[in-house]
């Protein structure tokens, strides 16, 4: 079960919405701008990945993270993508927001999506991160994509009924400035976390300091024991 686990892990996307499987660093930098006439968003870091779109000095975007010399960004539309660092000009550095009260106020345990929860809090805590923040409505959201995930037969973010996480997350009343989703399958919650942070890239997703809340969904599945979904958003 543990290889299915790990095959499972390796599907997921990370980030938004392309498909990225390379590790990504978090960062503190918050907002970019072209810094050249024009600029090609790739679909990974380098060029012989393939033009998303070319975008043009002065255009802004939120920037979610780094792998090597390039940025992963996304514009206004929510279009995402990676675009090399030498020609961005950093606008807006992030500000680690001040702890307030107890950080184990955040942790909610005895359900199996509290102990993902707690889990996921726990590495924030090592990582001297703010933990995430309890909220129902994401944890709704991510149980009806687990049971949508066992019902329809996929394993993946885009769902027959539901789109992306991002459409989903739209259409279910949630604003938010920058999103994301892990998917994982397995027998064992502890087991299915330590193998999302043996990850560099779905670890990034735990460890992104842009995201405030995770909501967390979990379901029984006749094919991997359970199926849990993590979805990150940044208000």
């Amino acid at each position: 079960m543990k290889k299915k686990v790990i095959l499972a892990l390796t599907a997921m996307f990370v980030i938004s919405s392309g498909a990225f499987a390379y590790g990504l660093e978090s960062i503190p930098e918050k907002r970019g701008e072209v810094a050249s006439e024009g600029l090609n968003m790739r679909t990974g870091p380098g060029t012989g990945h393939g033009i998303i779109k070319e975008i043009y000095q002065g255009e802004g975007f939120d920037i979610l993270g780094a792998m090597d010399e390039w940025y992963l960004v996304q514009l206004e539309d929510k279009t995402v993508g990676l675009v090399y660092k030498e020609y961005v000009r950093v606008t807006e550095i992030y500000t680690e927001p001040e702890m307030e009260g107890d950080a184990e106020s955040s942790y909610k345990g005895v359900s199996d999506a509290g102990i993902l929860f707690d889990l996921a809090n726990k590495a924030r805590l090592e990582g001297g991160l703010k933990p995430f923040q309890w909220d129902e409505r994401l944890n709704e959201i991510a149980l009806l994509k687990a049971k949508d995930i066992e019902e329809e037969g996929y394993f993946g973010h885009f769902s027959p009924k539901y789109g992306t996480p991002f459409k989903m997350l739209k259409n279910m009343g949630i604003e938010y400035n920058s999103a994301s989703e892990n998917i994982a399958g397995g027998k064992n919650i502890e087991k299915a976390h330590d193998s999302i942070m043996g990850s560099p890239a779905h670890r990034g997703n735990i460890l992104n300091r842009r995201f405030n809340k995770m909501g967390v969904g979990i379901c029984e599945s006749a094919e991997y024991g359970y199926i849990m979904v993590q979805l990150f958003v940044e208000e």
